[in-house]
């Protein structure tokens, strides 16, 4: 059935009967026969198929179907053919090379699929699917992590489509009438919890696969075409700050969208509800931060004919927060709407469809929350300096590391409490540096209350201890770091240590580092060293110090060292092991080790050219894809780090090839004619491959043009022959390169 329009009046409805399909094939279009085609082979854009009965080449620029099993379409640029085999390059077509006119009409409703596949977690009962669990997105990155999951839900799969595909010429055949329609009725539910999870401030987006289910097929001539029915789930979260998001959403809508094409006129898209019924509630996340949080379900109409995608309907429901914070106010506004479009292929439709049209969309609800948070409390934190000391030392005191969300800390006030008992030694005050002295010794409990412009306060404590003032020194060392291995070298530091009468500088200090009695330095004004352990253990320090009067004091530390760390074993598989220059090489380091960490936790990157620039950042993720867009051989190095940053690399050489073409024939005859006395030389050593060289090339002779050859194949270029009858010749070679691609070249020769 051929549909006309008029070019100025665009249709708004198409004509003709649901469940109808019609076609005429153009009559260029060769129907290749089943019966001598067989057993379609189909890579890189070539077919291969078996011949069951002779059968002429297909010329170059022909357009041809193929109605087997597997149904092929294409237009051929080369073919290749024996008595049993014919290869044919192709390239795609569409289907406005295909038909004369062509009307599809079909509507998809109350019908069984005839198969559908879901994710795991995913349960199909009926119209409905049910979520358990549902991974949206696990990743970590240079951000931070986020992860978000679908904790349980519910999508309705009650959505009715109608396609209907129109081309032809008018009735003088001046311009092409294409049309193409559709039209997606839906009554469509979803009810989720979704929860989101993130270590500090991220923005992401992501979405999975949550089913499949295709119908039909329905016939366009011996060409079948199933429509695939897809279900996408997906979120969208930017933050402030780290914390556990989530939202609870029940949204039903009915509804349709409308999409239409006409090539005089262009698209006509629109969306429409009719009615709907949602809501967000236990929407939450931190209380003092802003953040945008979107979770949607895509549904997707895709036709499909002979592997291809006509087109892609697609209808989306979204529920939207978006809180934004200041301070101690915030707005929060909740948003659910529904979006449509149409995505066209570039094979079967080419040019004739855009990358993405969209429709309008539709805002179903909003509602905005407002409102002020209750003052939180501030963070009190102070330092005191030395430490410890003397009744004689004038102890320092610092609350500057107090902290409120509200307040800066210029506006928080502070107070003491010097030793503990419940009364405050000041008032309060906006200074935050204050000196005391102890008059006796002892060790004390300091408090600090800090206090905000609205009143709420917060404590911090801490202790110091007292010494009577005398000649003899207090020892005090730190360890750097404090734990470590045997291949570290700790550094010990005295300079804390302290005398009433003595300046620092003028106190010696000695050193046991395995508290065994004897000492392993002699007194030094040097208050640091450095020393290594050759053996793990426990280890107690012990340092002296004695002052100018020769008093002393001394202290002990415990240090633990753990066995050297060994640097991990990088190793890596790549399948395939060689390729081509569209080959998809997959990489996994999952077999690198390390005595300390598990393979989890150690970080591989990657240098593809061996270049000494790392093509990638650190990742925990073992597995990698790579294409190499350029033929050659490639050093791939890998460096796998462990968790104290010790690292070790592994490389192998990867080898990329171009994909391989066919060869060139080309020969000589020496002479160019002659007589039945005559010796013929037939010179192939002219033919050529991109691939391999002209010794490797084998070729084989059919000296009178009968499509059956008179030699074998074989590496020698040149043969001799004479004639034993005059008359004209149709001379040809055949050339096959190692990949069984062959050529074959036709020369003409006078017998006399």
């Amino acid at each position: 059935m051929l549909v006309i329009g008029c070019r100025h009046e665009p249709v708004e409805e198409i004509s003709g009967s649901l469940n109808e399909a019609s076609s005429v094939i153009l009559p260029e279009v060769v129907r290749l026969d089943t019966l001598v085609y067989s057993n379609p082979q189909i890579s890189n854009n070539q077919v291969r198929f078996d011949l069951l009965a002779p059968t002429q080449p297909l010329p170059s620029g022909t357009v041809f179907y193929y109605p087997g099993r597997c149904p092929i379409t294409g237009r051929v640029d080369e073919t290749n053919q024996t008595s049993d085999r014919v290869v044919l390059t192709i390239e795609s077509v569409s289907l406005f090379d295909l038909f004369q006119y062509c009307v599809l009409s079909d509507t998809i409703m109350d019908r069984n699929p005839v198969n559908e596949s879901w994710q795991a977690g995913v349960i199909s009962d009926g119209d409905s699917v049910y979520i358990d669990s549902l991974s949206l997105v696990s990743d970590n990155g240079s951000f931070g992590s986020l992860s978000a999951y679908i904790q349980s839900g519910t999508i309705s799969l009650n959505d009715m489509f109608r396609f209907f595909l129109s081309t032809g010429l008018s009735d003088t055949g001046s311009h092409l009438l294409n049309r193409i329609s559709g039209r997606l009725s839906f009554n469509s539910f979803f009810r989720a919890n979704v929860v989101a999870g993130t270590d500090e401030a991220v923005s992401g987006k992501d979405s999975v696969w949550v089913g499949t289910r295709v119908y039909g097929p329905v016939y366009i001539q011996d060409l079948p075409v199933f429509f695939y029915h897809n279900i996408w789930a997906g979120i969208e979260l930017t933050t402030e700050r780290e914390g556990t998001y989530q939202i609870n959403a029940a949204l039903s809508v009915n509804g349709s969208a409308r999409f239409h094409y006409e090539s005089w006129a262009g698209w006509a898209n629109s969306t429409g509800v009719t009615s709907w019924e949602g809501n967000l509630d236990s929407v939450s996340g931190p209380v003092y931060a802003g953040y945008v949080y979107r979770f949607f379900i895509t549904s997707s109409w895709v036709p499909v004919i002979c592997g291809s995608s006509l087109s892609r309907f697609e209808y989306s429901l979204n529920a939207l927060v978006q809180r934004d914070f200041d301070l101690t106010s915030y707005v929060e506004t909740h948003t659910t709407f529904s979006s449509a479009g149409m995505a066209g292929d570039y094979a079967l439709l080419k040019d004739e469809l855009p990358a993405f049209q969209s429709a309008e969309t539709r805002e179903l609800s909003r509602e905005s929350r407002s409102g002020a948070l209750a003052n939180l409390p501030p963070t009190a934190s102070f330092g005191v300096s030395p430490a410890a000391g003397y009744t004689d030392t004038n102890f320092k005191f610092d609350a500057s590391a107090s902290t409120d969300l509200e307040d800066l800390t210029e506006q928080l006030q502070v107070r003491w409490d010097f030793n503990g008992d419940n009364h405050y030694d000041t008032e309060y005050s906006y200074d935050k540096v204050i000196f005391h002295q102890y008059a006796f010794p002892g060790s004390y409990d300091v408090v600090l209350e800090v206090t905000d412009r609205n009143g709420l306060t917060d404590y911090a404590t801490t202790n110091v201890r007292v010494e009577l003032s005398a000649s003899a020194p207090i020892a005090f060392f730190t360890i750097n770091p404090e734990t470590g291995r045997t291949n570290n070298y700790f550094v010990f530091d005295a300079s804390g240590s302290y005398d009433s009468e003595d300046p620092i500088n003028a106190l010696k200090v000695r050193w046991d580092f395995e508290n065994d009695g004897l000492w392993n330095t002699a007194f030094s004004v040097n208050k640091a060293a450095v020393h290594y352990y050759t053996d793990a253990g426990t280890y107690v320090i012990k340092m002296e110090i004695i002052d100018t009067d020769g008093l002393t004091g001394s202290t002990t530390k415990k240090l633990v060292v753990l066995p050297a760390n060994v640097k991990p074993t990088a190793h890596y598989t790549v399948i395939p092991e060689n390729g081509t220059t569209e080959t998809i090489f997959s990489f996994d380091a999952g077999s690198s080790s390390d005595p300390e960490d598990a393979v989890d936790d150690l970080l591989v990157r990657w240098d593809w050219e061996n270049d000494g620039v790392w093509d990638t950042e650190y990742r925990q993720e073992k597995t990698i894809r790579r294409r190499f867009v350029t033929a050659g051989e490639y050093q791939v190095v890998l460096e796998v780090e462990d968790t104290e940053g010790f690292a070790s690399t592994y490389s192998s050489i990867i080898t990329v090839t171009d994909p391989n073409t066919p060869p060139t024939a080309d020969f000589v005859i020496q002479p160019a004619s002659g007589t039945v006395d005559t010796t013929f030389v037939f010179d192939a050593s002219l033919s050529t491959d991109h691939e391999d060289a002209v010794d490797s090339l084998e070729v084989r002779w059919d000296w009178d043009n009968d499509d059956v050859y008179d030699t074998d194949f074989t590496t020698d270029k040149v043969i001799h022959k004479k004639f034993s009858q005059t008359g004209t010749f149709i001379i040809k070679v055949q050339v096959r390169d190692s990949g069984g691609l062959t050529d074959t070249k036709a020369r003409l020769l006078v017998i006399n």
